[in-house]
């Protein structure tokens, strides 16, 4: 497409604070960028921010439109609009929605990361948490969902609503869910978007979002992001953790590393020389990526403005020569917790040898867990979802054994280890020797998502642990 322009029409009532990438307000809520040439497949994504006026009253409805225009094509190409209300006061609970990688690759899955929070001094009751699912995804509603929703079929398929009645969420509660979609054979440039949808009682609105991916099914890259705790609690300081790896056939030129950090934290240390060009936005510069080649990185940070409830969510994006705008995008988040509540005195510990490792090999997970709360925790539950580079026999190479898997645990599928009762300053460890599939690529990420529950405990914990591949 060329002499690309896109125009965006912001409602009255609301004033421009930032517009991203060099777009300009040529009148008052009318925003432009000329972004010439878009080749076939590719995607762009752009940002206005705007502030809400004091002046405006509860029930207004505040809609945006923008439209797509380019040579050859019709006098307006394309044409969507969006529109929020207006409360009178912030309401209780906060949702956040991260995804695992954008782009997305056609025929291979996306972790979403649903986070339902409430920052509020007071319980909020029927909590019911409602996904629409887009006509590029599909995922298998207990073995690729955590919690299991009810309002579809084994297969949750287009145009089903899954919901998750969560119950009520006490003051500084927070709730995840966690959905590993597949995406259907689309083709690059599509984009998949999922609206979410949260009611309560006396919640006084609905909370109505939507979180778009593109698809583009070349990529050069792998991202994968971590931290080192989840649940955080106030004044802490932990790591996030960064993996990349090179995918492609070639070597990536100019790559440059971009890490946004939520508002909440601040910066302790940046691993290799990365730089915070801004408050919050860390930069790595890393030249020439050889192909199969990785890196690491990692920011360590202080939790010192945060308050029990919140939503710390990092975003890391991967640019280099030749390729997309932004080549990679993945987002993780981790929450908030109380300084005396079980999640945060329940330590979970994941090592993975070797590190790298080569396909066709084993890869070795030791997972500890560990009581430090000062009292018995009970119905402790570990859950592995299985990567789509590993299998493991359920009890030749797991001790102790899990369930939820057949003889073989294979990708997707859900391997728990109910570990009952862990008595204070008791430890539980379980190992697994993971057979990792053929034929990887060099810079392949294999990220291995753990979550844990117990009984009483408000939070839940989930953690990864990422290993490259190097053959």
């Amino acid at each position: 497409m060329t002499s690309t322009e896109l125009r965006a029409f912001l409602p009255s009532g609301v004033t421009v604070s930032a517009i991203s990438d060099g777009g300009a307000e040529v009148n008052p809520g009318e925003v432009v960028w000329s972004e010439g040439s878009l080749d076939v497949g590719m995607s762009l994504q752009r940002k206005i921010t705007v502030t809400a006026d004091a002046a405006l009253t509860a029930g207004q409805i505040l809609n945006a439109r923008a439209q797509l225009t380019h040579d050859g094509g019709q006098a307006v190409d394309n044409t969507s609009e969006h529109g929020i209300t207006v409360v009178s006061r912030a309401l209780p609970l906060e949702v956040d929605i991260s995804t695992s990688a954008n782009p997305v690759v056609a025929d291979e899955h996306v972790l979403y990361t649903l986070t339902i929070s409430n920052p509020s001094l007071l319980p909020v009751n029927d909590v019911n948490v409602q996904l629409r699912i887009p006509a590029e995804l599909t995922f298998h509603n207990t073995r690729d969902v955590e919690p299991n929703p009810t309002g579809c079929s084994t297969t949750c398929s287009p145009t089903q609503e899954p919901n998750w009645n969560l119950g009520t969420l006490a003051a500084g509660e927070s709730r995840t869910i966690t959905i590993n979609a597949l995406v259907d054979s689309v083709l690059s440039g599509n984009l998949i978007t999922t609206p979410v949808r949260v009611t309560a009682t006396d919640l006084g609105d609905t909370i109505n979002l939507l979180n778009t991916v593109a698809v583009f099914s070349s990529p050069s890259a792998d991202l994968a992001l971590s931290a080192s705790t989840d649940p955080v609690v106030a004044n802490e300081t932990f790591t996030y953790q960064i993996d990349v790896g090179n995918t492609s056939a070639g070597a990536l030129t100019s790559t440059e590393l971009r890490a946004f950090l939520p508002s909440g934290v601040t910066v302790n240390a940046i691993s290799d020389g990365g730089a915070e060009v801004a408050t919050g936005e860390v930069v790595w510069s890393v030249a020439s990526l050889n192909s199969g080649a990785s890196v690491y990185r990692e920011i360590t940070v202080v939790a010192d403005g945060v308050a029990v409830g919140d939503t710390l969510t990092l975003t890391a994006i991967i640019s280099h020569d030749g390729g997309l705008e932004i080549d990679h995008r993945s987002e993780f988040s981790v929450s908030v917790g109380e300084t005396t509540g079980i999640a945060s005195l329940l330590s979970v510990d994941i090592v993975a040898t070797p590190q790298p490792v080569a396909s066709s090999g084993i890869l070795d997970y030791t997972v500890t867990v560990t009581n430090g709360y000062g009292l018995p925790v009970d119905d402790i539950n570990v859950q592995l979802r299985v990567p789509a580079e590993l299998t493991f026999h359920n009890t030749g190479d797991v001790e102790p054994d899990p369930t939820g898997c057949s003889t073989t645990c294979s990708p997707t599928q859900e391997a728990n280890w109910n570990l009952g009762t862990l008595a204070a300053g008791a430890s539980q460890i379980i190992t697994i020797n993971a057979t990792v599939a053929a034929g990887l690529a060099d810079g392949t990420m294999i990220v291995a998502p753990i979550r844990v529950t117990a009984t009483s405990m408000e939070e839940t914990i989930n953690l990864q642990h990422t290993t490259v591949i190097e053959n």
